[in-house]
């Protein structure tokens, strides 16, 4: 009957459109483009001054500020695990070029107590963290707060784990080694955290 087929045709097409609307709410319009986000949301934080990383909060009905403070600790526990696992990368490359130079003790490098003792000194340094830009989605409202740490504090961050972790687990090592295993570091510190 034609009747019947015209109203299933219309049911169907009323179906369509509420399934569209439901969806068209949280997903970006069709026909926008990546490159209309912002450069340093697109390379996820890249900083070429530093360490950087972003945070991302979705949008909230308990307002700006709230959004702007979920965003913000995102973003800086992305920073803390990026940068501990590129020190912690550099420290793994560092004990196995001395272990393969003889130098004693140089297993010790990777217990436990190194990973945790160099955590410690990633979360004193990032307080030197701070946030420089953010951007808020016009399709979907989410928050994106861009947070960087600067070369200096990095630098600063590769003195305190050489002098306070490598150097006390290596105090056995030797004046002979002091040089080899300072440079061995700073050369791994170097080739993590070069952009």
């Amino acid at each position: 009957n034609e009747g019947d087929t015209m109203k299933n045709i219309l049911i169907t097409l009323v179906i369509a459109l509420a399934l569209s609307a439901c969806t068209a709410t949280n997903a970006v319009k069709t026909g926008s483009d990546i490159d209309e986000k912002p450069d340093w949301v697109q390379s996820m934080g890249y900083y070429e001054k530093g360490e950087g990383a972003i945070g991302i909060s979705p949008k909230s009905g308990m307002g700006t500020q709230v959004q702007i403070d979920d965003a913000m600790l995102t973003a800086r526990n992305a920073l803390a695990q990026n940068v501990d696992t590129k020190i912690q990368s550099a420290i793994s490359q560092t004990r196995q070029r001395l272990i393969e130079q003889g130098v004693a003790g140089a297993s010790e490098l990777g217990t436990l107590q190194t990973q945790n003792a160099v955590r410690g000194m990633v979360s004193l340094r990032l307080k030197n963290s701070r946030p420089i830009k953010q951007w808020k989605d016009p399709e979907n409202g989410e928050l994106y707060v861009w947070v960087v740490i600067n070369q200096v504090d990095l630098d600063r961050m590769q003195g305190d784990v050489h002098g306070k972790v490598i150097r006390k687990q290596l105090k056995d090592a030797g004046e002979e080694h002091r040089d080899t295993i300072k440079k061995t570091f700073g050369e791994e510190f170097n080739k993590q955290f070069s952009n």
